[in-house]
């Protein structure tokens, strides 16, 4: 956090502007599949006991549903990580670690949401956080995580903003971002 407000407060301080579009992962440690994070540990050099380890921690589950005291049958969960385990977040950050390859704009990422952003002088730097937002998506796509677009926000900050409109797509279209 202490990386994002500096980095905010050295463009402000320079009298620019800057826009931030937070962007929230919808069901976040539900949806990555396993065999994909587990190739991701793999690549990052994970391997041996300590990706068995992992694959069983991640791969050994299973549940059902309750509905008025009616059990269903067990599944096998074949995504996500375990909620409310100390690993769960780190493997989730582990899973989503390439989403800085899509983009030229400041980028943090966290175990749940991101932001994306970049210094605003002119037209062009608007278009470009554009291209990095479209890029996201499909980057989103192909790691079979989306985005939930109600809400992803822009903040804008500086004096000079040229107030852009941003846009994201999902599979339903094309969503205009509201400000925070």
């Amino acid at each position: 956090m202490l990386l994002v407000v500096d980095t905010l407060c050295e463009i402000l301080d320079q009298g620019g502007a800057v826009d931030t579009v937070y962007l929230d992962f919808a069901k976040a440690f539900d949806s990555g599949p396993h065999e994909r994070l587990l190739l991701k540990l793999q690549s990052y050099g994970v391997n041996g006991c300590l990706l068995r380890w992992i694959r069983n921690f991640i791969t050994s589950r299973q549940q059902s549903v309750c509905v008025d005291g009616i059990y269903s049958a067990l599944v096998n969960v074949i995504r996500g990580v375990p909620q409310g385990s100390v690993l769960g977040p780190a493997l989730f950050v582990c899973y989503i670690n390439d989403m800085s390859e899509s983009v030229s704009s400041f980028l943090f990422m966290y175990p749940d949401d991101s932001k994306v952003g970049r210094q605003i002088l002119c037209k062009a730097d608007c278009l470009a956080l554009q291209s990095d937002l479209n890029n996201l998506c499909v980057w989103s796509k192909n790691c079979q995580l989306r985005f939930n677009l109600d809400k992803c926000k822009i903040l804008r900050l500086g004096k000079c903003n040229v107030m852009r409109q941003y846009s994201m797509q999902d599979d339903s279209g094309q969503t205009q971002l509201n400000e925070l």
